[in-house]
């Protein structure tokens, strides 16, 4: 990933967030990272028996997550996301532990409240 293409920051701003990103890439093993604007990131890793999209601030580890069965429809959804300059929440995922919501295959007609359902 290269320097980061926002004129409105210094060239300290510019090093400081690519060794924040570079520490990300290396320490964590984090794939397809990208800046989400605002300070923010998304990448995609593997968290337990899922894929998982997370997201968090300069300077820290990651504060959300949205699982995924397979690391492609994590990709896929992470690519979506952006499409959209990352409002909201992406698609496709089936659970997202921080709220305890889930999806069956990812409908969010499905979303249920509670324990893993599928």
């Amino acid at each position: 990933m290269g320097e980061p293409a926002n004129d409105n920051l210094d060239r300290e701003q510019r090093v400081e967030i690519v060794e924040f990103i570079s520490w990300l890439d290396l320490a964590k093993n984090y794939a397809d990272l990208v800046l989400t604007g605002a300070n923010g990131w998304a990448a995609i890793t593997r968290l337990g028996f899922t894929w998982n999209i997370v997201v968090g601030r300069q300077g820290s580890d990651y504060e959300h997550h949205w699982s995924y069965p397979t690391q492609e429809e994590a990709k896929t959804a992470l690519d979506a996301w952006g499409d959209v300059m990352f409002v909201g929440e992406p698609t496709g995922w089936h659970r997202h532990p921080a709220t305890g919501r889930v999806r069956l295959n990812g409908d969010p007609g499905q979303e249920r409240q509670g324990p893993d359902l599928g």
